[in-house]
């Protein structure tokens, strides 16, 4: 797929961890490497120790975040997850 320029990205949580398979995984995306980094931000952001844990230290405000990229993209892709989660919930049923 990388001859094609195309790529997948695979979304595991910690808890999650110890499946075969990851909870998301976004296949044939262009500019891969891209949203990758995008996603680990936004993890990153979720904790003001930029540790990726998502643990806000006490009096942290977590509705109070930088802006990465455009707001239009930011809700596209925002969107984009929303819809995949929904997917993925009905399969389990």
């Amino acid at each position: 797929m990388r001859r094609l320029g195309i790529s997948s990205i695979s979304i595991q949580t910690a808890g999650y961890s110890g499946q075969a398979v990851p909870e998301i995984r976004i296949e044939a995306i262009e500019h891969a490497e891209e949203l990758r980094e995008m996603i680990r931000a936004m993890v990153r952001r979720c904790s003001s120790r930029g540790d990726g844990t998502g643990q806000a230290e006490p009096g942290a405000r977590p509705d109070v975040q930088p802006a990465t990229g455009s707001m239009a993209s930011n809700i596209l892709m925002l969107d984009e997850l929303r819809k995949i989660r929904l997917l993925l919930e009905q399969q389990k049923k």
